[in-house]
């Protein structure tokens, strides 16, 4: 039985593939696009295809170190007994938090050029070499510790969610 996945999924994974496409954000967009304009009827169905289009995502490139990191977090953010349930929490973990554009532009800024988007992301990607220490839920650590922490957080890089109903 080959399972569905949807047409967002499939050109991320071709965009990756290709190294035209890369990042977390690109990918947890690819698995809330799965999660919401999957056809399924039953909640096993909506894992079924979840971990399917996760599968797709990271078998491009099974070798990029961080490709894991986004799948491991919608699914750890994927909860519920009903396919409503599911399909909310997926999509709700994909979303990146946003902060206010007030934080960015002013208003006098705002009025001048009128019609930008702006978006302002509650993280960046900062170069290691200008950072100090990270600072996290669970305390400081240094650059170099990062990869300790999300593994605490996150799983051991060889732990694939998706690679099987949960």
């Amino acid at each position: 039985m080959k399972r569905a996945v949807v047409t967002a999924v499939e050109s991320v994974a071709a965009d990756i593939a290709s190294m035209e496409g890369r990042g977390a954000t690109t990918v947890a967009d690819a698995l809330a696009a799965q999660a919401k304009t999957s056809d399924a009827e039953t909640a096993d169905s909506v894992r079924i295809e979840m971990h399917a289009a996760a599968g797709e995502l990271y078998d491009t490139r099974p070798t990029a170190v961080s490709l894991a990191n986004a799948p491991r977090f919608v699914f750890q953010g994927m909860d519920g007994t009903t396919v409503e349930e599911l399909r909310r929490s997926a999509v709700d973990a994909a979303e990146i938090e946003m902060c206010d554009e007030a934080e960015v532009i002013d208003d006098e800024t705002r009025a001048d050029v009128r019609k930008i988007a702006v978006e302002n992301p509650a993280f960046d990607v900062t170069p290691p070499q200008h950072l100090d220490a990270i600072v996290a839920e669970r305390g400081q650590c240094p650059p170099e510790g990062i990869v300790t922490l999300l593994c605490e957080l996150f799983g051991e890089a060889t732990v694939r969610p998706w690679e099987g109903p949960a």
